[in-house]
């Protein structure tokens, strides 16, 4: 289902009665099976704790009373992002240093939107949970901007007749960069990434560090959602 309804409800002006969003953080369900561990359930009491600093969000256990349900779907260590200098006698070794992250999914109705937090500087998983509080916090604040100004009335002659499409891209491997045309949308989950645009021919880039990007240009419409799967491969490949 289309997700206005929901957005006219949480993302309401906050200069008359200021809403207060409900969120669900929880595991990520995969075919009726929930993707759950030590290391995500820490993540999620980590987001929870991150979330109950601000006051525009009031946090829920239950996913059916929730507005937001932000999904918890794999934390883990990246690639060497850099090194730490160990002293060892007269010389320094410089040991790599794998970043961590945590990759979330925020559902809204049909809607979905990825939020990765990545740390390599402070080696807590406590501040990757801190980033995607934060980004979840920017991405309400920015809709809710929105959502106000397209409240403003227009002239009855200013009918929009354009028809949009659904697009689901997915990655191998996941965690990748999607750009339609030159704007960033967002980053890939094993769910892929939802994205509505204008019908018509649209051009879908890939990127990932490491990786050779992928461009596809496809046409999208209609009321069926396209599939576009796309797999990257390592730059050292020709």
């Amino acid at each position: 289902m289309l997700i206005a309804p929901v957005l006219a409800l949480l993302l309401a002006s906050a200069t008359v009665n200021p809403h207060v969003v409900t969120i669900y953080v929880g595991p990520y369900v995969r075919e009726g099976f929930v993707d759950v561990d030590k290391g995500i359930r820490d993540s999620i009491a980590d987001i929870q704790q991150e979330l109950r600093k601000n006051d525009t969000f009031r946090v829920v256990t239950v996913p059916e009373s929730a507005e937001l349900k932000l999904l918890v779907v794999r934390r883990g260590y990246g690639d060497a992002a850099g090194g730490v200098g160990v002293p060892v006698g007269a010389l320094t070794i410089y040991v790599p240093q794998r970043s961590r992250f945590v990759e979330t999914v925020l559902r809204v109705g049909s809607y979905e939107r990825a939020f990765v937090g990545e740390d390599y500087k402070y080696e807590r998983w406590g501040k990757c949970a801190q980033m995607i509080a934060k980004d979840v916090s920017v991405w309400l604040a920015a809709n809710r901007q929105a959502q106000s100004t397209s409240a403003q009335p227009t002239p009855a002659t200013s009918v929009s007749t354009t028809q949009s499409g659904r697009l689901r891209v997915l990655t191998d491997p996941v965690g990748a960069e999607i750009y339609v045309g030159d704007l960033r949308t967002g980053i890939t989950t094993p769910a892929g990434l939802l994205i509505e645009l204008p019908a018509g021919s649209v051009t879908i880039s890939a990127r990932k560090a490491g990786y050779s990007s992928v461009d596809r240009t496809l046409a999208v419409g209609g009321s069926e959602e396209v599939v576009l799967p796309l797999t990257l491969r390592p730059s050292s490949e020709r």
